[in-house]
């Protein structure tokens, strides 16, 4: 994430939600290294959402909570959980299907302009969410190129 915090131009005023966190380690990073207000996870599986509940304990018990900053972990489906106070957001690609992309786009669009989306798939047919760059990014399982998108005023 050192590779993409930079780009994103990152405040204590933001709101970064990784939208499927996988290992957890991007929410607690955003949580710790750069100045967001909030850094959030929505995950549906049970497993992961476990390692995210014991990651956030493990930031507690060793002192590293800060009573600025919230960290939160959401067990639910990206569709049913409300999160347009965003102002930064992460996809991971690896169960997002192409249906599922449209709805959280259509979700973006009646978001708040400014809106950044960090996303391994390519967003395409949406005139408000302009590409801006792309990053290479270790993943788990490979370099992946992630591309940068932002959402632009109403025309």
């Amino acid at each position: 994430m050192k590779r993409v915090a930079p780009k994103l131009a990152l405040t204590e005023n933001d709101v970064f939600y990784d939208l499927s966190s996988g290992l957890v380690r991007l929410v607690i990073y955003l949580y710790l290294a750069p100045p967001v207000r909030k850094s959030v996870c929505i995950e549906a599986i049970s497993r992961k959402h476990d390692i995210a509940q014991g990651a956030q304990e493990t930031v507690k018990l060793t002192g590293f909570s800060n009573p600025n900053r919230e960290l939160t972990f959401i067990h639910d489906d990206v569709r049913m959980v409300d999160f347009t106070d965003a102002m930064v957001v992460y996809l991971a690609f690896a169960r997002f299907s192409s249906s599922l992309m449209e709805e959280l786009c259509y979700k973006f669009e009646q978001m708040k302009p400014g809106l950044r989306i960090i996303s391994p798939k390519i967003i395409i047919g949406h005139p408000r969410i302009a590409y801006m760059d792309d990053t290479d990014l270790p993943m788990t399982w490979e370099e992946k190129e992630v591309s940068h998108y932002e959402l632009m005023e109403p025309a």
